[in-house]
């Protein structure tokens, strides 16, 4: 009798962990409300790995990819989830690989992946690209493999758009996506040095050796708008895609009036940005707004713009949701109002994300960032609206146009201690289920050591328990 309640109980223990689902519908609980687990993924003693990072997740599988930095040997790497124990990874369920090296490569890189299906099932394969910065040659760079059916990743490196001149910089900032064609867009940043003119790009993938940014390069590139007198014209770009209207959208840093501005394709006459091919339209610009905007851009005829940047003159991350009139921003087409207060963010930092949470029946925004505590040190930390939790009211941030309560809920996730600076660089992602990851950067002030962490909220779960 005694074996056969163990074999009972192991038989339950192998049905639960073989049905565990993330989708929202087997799971009754909110994904908002879960635990976190904090792991370490790429770091050692004395190593300075995990700065510019940035996170998609894999359109079928669920899987997450990385790409980050690693300054000890100056290059760009990815780590993506593998079978349990079988990666390389100083966490094993992830296996971590240098895409190029040598040279001062893999800054302000950004990420995406598509999986690809065709008639024939061995030729269906996953594609990943990534945007990066080389800073020995300060040109834009696109690594992309293509990986599963007949395929093993192999790497191929493109020089997007680059300068004979010494003193222009090109491609800091870069902002990488897919379109619904799997045609990969990158937005980015230009200045020229002595002139001091700078600007915001855009390149589009057009053909092995058709391209017109360089000589025998596969990207055309276009400047979207530039104004001189400022170096940081156009800085911060973020990409997003309209699927409703398949148009791309850019987010950028307005650095002539210290605001968030957004840009598309021309439709109708009327074009702000220098480009006239191209319209611009300032979203805030109630102080200095707009550095390290994070862009969601429609997905559906029921979604909506939405935008997470930070508010350097009052030292908070703010919000920007597109409501068509009667806003409250710069723009009445947007409300605008305050998410948390967080201190003096420098530009060595990347430390806001914003998702969204489709798994309830409003889509929520959610926002991780970088907090600095009083004592100097930063926390990581989460924003969801304080109705994912199925509270009334939130802890923080500013009362929205038109509402009685406060919006937000923000909590600490991973906290930062006097050695301890943990989200200098922050990329979240929201599952279908409503479950958040977050990849960040945690130094170690010490030694001026960062470590690539992940923070992921998990379903608990419970065995039954069985009485003799």
């Amino acid at each position: 009798m005694k074996s056969w309640r163990i074999v009972l109980i192991s038989l339950i223990a192998v049905l639960l962990v073989s049905t565990i689902s993330v989708s929202a519908a087997e799971i009754e609980e909110s994904g908002a409300t879960q635990p976190w687990r904090i792991t370490k993924i790429d770091g050692y003693g004395h190593w300075d790995v995990g700065t510019h990072v940035s996170m998609v997740r894999h359109p079928k599988t669920g899987k997450l990819y990385i790409s980050y930095y690693d300054s000890v040997n100056t290059a760009l790497k990815m780590a993506h989830e593998v079978a349990p124990g079988t990666g390389n990874c100083r966490d094993e369920n992830w296996e971590c690989e240098t895409v190029q090296s040598g040279d001062s490569v893999g800054k302000y890189s950004s990420i995406d992946v598509v999986y690809i299906e065709s008639s024939n099932p061995i030729l269906n394969h996953t594609k990943i690209g990534i945007s990066f910065y080389d800073a020995t040659k300060q040109r834009l760079r696109y690594a992309t493999c293509n990986s599963g059916g007949i395929y093993t990743c192999e790497w191929r490196v493109y020089n997007v758009d680059d300068s004979s001149n010494e003193q222009v910089y090109v491609g800091q900032y870069s902002s990488l996506k897919f379109d619904s064609e799997n045609v990969p867009h990158i937005a980015y940043h230009r200045y020229n040095f002595p002139l001091l003119v700078s600007g915001v790009k855009f390149a589009s993938y057009v053909g092995e050796g058709t391209g017109n940014c360089i000589d025998g390069g596969s990207f055309d590139c276009e400047t979207i708008d530039s104004a001189s007198g400022t170096l940081g014209h156009g800085s911060h770009t973020s990409l997003d895609f309209n699927l409703y209207s398949g148009e791309p959208i850019v987010a950028f840093y307005n650095a002539e009036d210290d605001a968030l501005e957004m840009a598309y394709p021309t439709l109708y006459p009327g074009s702000e940005c220098s480009n006239a091919d191209w319209t611009c339209r300032i979203i805030d610009d109630d102080g200095n707004v707009g550095k390290y905007v994070s862009l969601h851009a429609p997905k559906s005829g029921y979604d909506t713009y939405r935008l997470a940047y930070y508010d350097a003159t009052n030292a908070e991350v703010k919000y920007a949701v597109y409501v068509g009139t009667g806003g409250n921003c710069t723009n009445p087409a947007f409300d605008c109002y305050a998410v948390d207060t967080v201190g003096a963010y420098t530009d060595s930092m990347n430390p806001i994300s914003l998702a969204i949470d489709t798994s309830q029946e409003d889509d929520y925004p959610v926002i991780a960032y970088s907090q600095f505590a009083t004592e100097g040190w930063t926390h990581l930390k989460i924003a969801r609206p304080a109705s994912s939790y199925g509270e009334l009211f939130g802890n923080c941030g500013d009362v929205p146009p038109g509402e009685l309560f406060l919006y937000w809920q923000c909590s600490i996730v991973d906290v930062g201690g006097q050695h301890m600076h943990e989200g200098y660089y922050v990329a979240l992602d929201v599952n279908s289920a409503g479950l958040a990851a977050i990849a960040y950067s945690e130094l170690y002030v010490d030694y001026s050591e960062n470590s690539l962490m992940l923070a992921r909220q998990q379903f608990e779960m419970y065995l039954p328990l069985i009485q003799r």
